[in-house]
């Protein structure tokens, strides 16, 4: 018996809309939450209170906003990060000017030498000095100061001035310093010139400030640890 055909479909019956499937990019990770097109708020948060003492907010934000970010795929991880670098260096300050503050400033006797433990101001220091913990540092703003009679790591011999003028770059503010200091070095004690222990240390001014402090500082430093006494004395460091 010949197949009937099929009933013809009711017209008057709404009617499904035809189904277009969406493209498949093989480069996108199907399984990953669809991108939140919007910066997060806690993310700016972060970063400008990163900018004040705020530091505790910034950093509870900060993590937030990481969290989030990382849940909801959206925009503003570079915000979070800066608040809570920044938040960090804020740290960093507080830490440092506690140190300070837990620290006294070295005295001095009557005749300008130092007779009692403490800090002294780097554009403070002049010939007689005798300081400890020397370090290769970009900035140096405060330095140690003892008696020469107390272990110590070097001794200040010797302050001058550089050129007026433009500045003539890091590599020559470096060769000018290391000469002098060394013909300053053979005026103050022939003795430690020629002391292989002996080693030359000095600061100098930066770019930034030369415009108002063009002084370098010459420290004779000893290279075989802490010893006492002063090399003004002709006495081994």
């Amino acid at each position: 018996m010949p197949e009937s055909d099929p009933a013809p479909a009711d017209s008057s019956l709404p009617q499904p809309p035809p189904y277009t499937p969406a493209p498949y990019n093989p480069w996108m990770d199907h399984d990953e939450a669809p991108r939140d097109p919007r910066t997060n708020g806690f993310a700016v948060a972060s970063f400008v209170l990163g900018l004040t003492p705020a530091i505790v907010l910034s950093i509870i934000f900060g993590i937030i906003a990481l969290v989030q970010i990382s849940e909801r795929n959206q925009k503003g991880r570079k915000y979070a990060v800066a608040g809570l670098i920044a938040s960090g260096v804020w740290i960093a300050g507080f830490v440092t000017v506690l140190v300070l503050i837990g620290q006294e400033r070295a005295d001095r006797d009557d005749t300008g030498r130092i007779d009692q433990e403490g800090w002294v101001d780097a554009t403070d220091l002049k010939a007689g000095d005798c300081v400890n913990d020397l370090e290769e540092t970009e900035e140096v703003h405060n330095v140690d100061a003892v008696p020469c009679s107390q272990p110590h790591d070097g001794e200040v011999y010797a302050n001058f001035e550089l050129a007026e003028g433009d500045y003539p770059g890091e590599s020559a503010v470096f060769t000018q310093a290391e000469q002098q200091c060394s013909v300053m070095l053979r005026n103050y004690s022939p003795d430690a010139f020629e002391d292989p222990a002996i080693g030359i240390y000095y600061l100098y001014p930066r770019e930034d400030r030369w415009s108002f402090d063009r002084e370098v500082t010459c420290i004779a430093e000893s290279l075989d640890g802490r010893t006492t006494g002063t090399i003004a004395q002709h006495t081994q460091i």
